[in-house]
């Protein structure tokens, strides 16, 4: 139970670092807004798992974006 808070928080941390602060373009910022509120919704309906899946891939995206963008 503890998993499902934990990747809630940080997929909502990292879309809101990515969509507001980061300097990407505006192109990529849309497909990540989208896929993250695709997953808030999936996570909420009888396909939860999908959603628990999608914010996870997109957690794990925008930390190796970030991570590459630091160096």
């Amino acid at each position: 139970m503890i998993l499902f808070l934990l990747v809630f928080i940080l997929a909502i941390a990292l879309t809101i670092w990515f969509a507001f602060i980061s300097d990407a373009s505006l192109p990529a910022k849309i497909p990540v807004a989208v896929l993250s509120f695709v997953s808030w919704w999936l996570r909420y309906s009888r396909y939860s798992l999908a959603g628990f899946s999608l914010q996870i891939g997109l957690s794990i995206g925008l930390a190796v974006y970030q991570q590459i963008k630091s160096q």
